[in-house]
């Protein structure tokens, strides 16, 4: 009785295993039939959610360029404070401040009917000692006047000259005069007042260029130098829509490097110029200068998260037919929030460009781990940063 019990149990348990067996296989027989009949065959869900899921990045080659920020101030590059070398009275002004000046344009003129009255009688001086030489001349040639009373005469004649010729210069600089095109931006007199000579009265400064003074710390002064491309971003946004609106971004140079920090400080002012031909750009308005200080050529720059460490070693997974691959970095520099690698790349990796680096879920990933891969929406290649001028 016993191995008959034990007969049915064993054959209670074949078949249970037999029905479980022919479960199994059903499901992967009928995908197989269907995928020899050539007609849909659809996902496996399970399997599906076995692969590991992971957010990949695409990267191609470009160029990176290393940068520092710094806040600074707009100034004009050329800039003229302007007085009379002589005192009097103003008689009239041309301009009033925000009005453009071209060069040699008169900003103002003083009162100069004393000094023209002052020129006439020096011309009839002249006149008079013309005469005064030609008759000692004629009396020289009949011997009745000496050789020195003939120079005398000739003396007298040049200090007329020289005289009118000082009272004209004199006149001339009763007129004021702009050495350079600009924007008047400072008036300090008015039509009738007297004046001191040398006291400036009027400031023209060209806008069309104009300058960026930062001051950079001395643990980053040695990364900056002359000839540097910069990028100026105002802080002030545009608000006309004719010429774009939003941020007016332009492209600067570093023109200076102070040698020596500023006294009792540790920073030093460097000096960056940029084309204003807009005017767009104010003296004192704020702007962020990024200055460019060193560039890689075809390098492939990521996010430093996608980096993890593994038995002591960076690495990156690159995705390729759905599969991590592990990729060790050799030559890599870690800038702000970025990894550049110049070199470790796989011939499979740059036959498949863009490069899909895993930037979300690499933690739990090893080398070969099948992956399900998300991308964000509208993922795109990153693209080389535009170039700087130079």
């Amino acid at each position: 009785m016993r191995k008959i019990i034990t007969t049915i149990c064993i054959l209670f348990i074949g078949f249970g295993l037999g029905v479980v067996l022919i479960l199994t296989a059903l499901p992967e027989a009928r995908r197989s039939l269907r995928k020899a009949a050539g007609l849909h065959v659809p996902e496996d869900k399970e399997k599906k959610k076995r692969l590991h899921a992971v957010e990949v990045r695409p990267v191609r080659a470009s160029t990176y360029r290393f940068s520092l920020s710094f806040t600074g101030t707009v100034q004009p590059v050329d800039s003229a404070r302007l007085a009379f070398e002589t005192g009097g009275r103003i008689k009239s002004i041309s301009k009033d401040v925000g009005d453009s000046v071209t060069a040699g344009e008169v900003l103002a003129e003083l009162d100069t009917s004393l000094e023209k009255v002052r020129l006439k009688e020096l011309k009839l001086g002249i006149q008079k000692a013309e005469r005064d030489l030609v008759r000692a001349r004629t009396l020289q040639q009949k011997g009745t006047l000496g050789n020195s009373l003939v120079l005398d005469a000739i003396t007298a004649r040049d200090m007329a000259i020289a005289a009118y010729n000082s009272a004209e210069t004199a006149l001339t600089k009763m007129t004021l005069k702009s050495p350079t095109g600009g924007v008047l931006t400072i008036r300090m007199a008015e039509p009738g007042e007297v004046i001191a000579p040398g006291v400036p009265l009027f400031t023209v400064e060209n806008h069309s260029q104009v300058k960026i003074i930062v001051e950079v710390p001395e643990h980053q002064i040695a990364a900056i130098r002359g000839g540097q491309s910069a990028e100026i971003i105002p802080t002030r946004k545009r608000t006309d829509v004719a010429n774009g609106g939003g941020e007016s971004k332009r492209a600067g140079s570093v023109t200076c490097v102070a040698p020596s920090a500023r006294p009792g400080t540790h920073v030093f002012p460097v000096e960056i110029t940029v084309g204003n031909s807009d005017g767009f750009l104010r003296p004192g308005n704020i702007a962020t200068a990024k200055i460019f200080t060193r560039k890689l050529d075809n390098v492939y720059a990521f996010p430093l998260e996608a980096v993890v460490e593994r038995a002591g070693r960076k690495v990156i997974y690159v995705v390729r037919d759905n599969i991590a691959h592990e990729t060790a970095l050799e030559a890599y520099t870690i800038h702000k929030y970025s990894c550049i690698i110049e070199s470790g790349l796989s011939d499979d990796d740059l036959i498949r460009l863009p490069l899909d680096i895993v930037v979300r879920g690499q933690h739990g990933l090893l080398d070969g781990t099948p992956v399900t891969v998300r991308r964000p929406p509208e993922s795109t290649p990153a693209q080389p940063e535009p170039e700087g001028q130079r």
